[in-house]
């Protein structure tokens, strides 16, 4: 079986995304809608209502003894919403730390 999901893609923005129930992942460039929804309810247990795709083809330069080379490669990404209350571990972030004032860290140092 061909791997559906490659990698979650952690950036500041779908961090700032998962916090509303939306979670971007690279998938293989082969993968329709419906299969991304399935691989994602299988792998992660939730329930996906929504999902959107990107097809990207970039072109990286390759530096070679006889000069450069370009080579195109295709990426493709895919946004999920989930119900709400549902999260994804991978996204999941430790809380912030209150900051503390100097008089109550100099009172927890004693």
């Amino acid at each position: 079986m061909q791997t559906i999901i490659i990698k979650p893609i952690i950036t500041e923005s779908s961090m700032k995304d998962a916090h509303k129930g939306k979670f971007t992942f690279s998938v293989a460039p082969s993968a329709t809608k419906v299969d991304i929804r399935l691989a994602v309810n299988k792998i992660f247990n939730v329930h996906v209502t929504r999902v959107s795709t990107t097809s990207l083809t970039r072109n990286k330069t390759v530096f070679t003894k006889f000069g450069r080379k370009k080579v195109k490669t295709n990426l493709k990404k895919a946004r999920i919403v989930l119900k709400k209350g549902e999260t994804i571990p991978a996204f999941e972030v430790g809380e912030k730390e209150e900051k503390k004032s100097k008089k109550e860290k100099k009172e927890e140092a004693k």
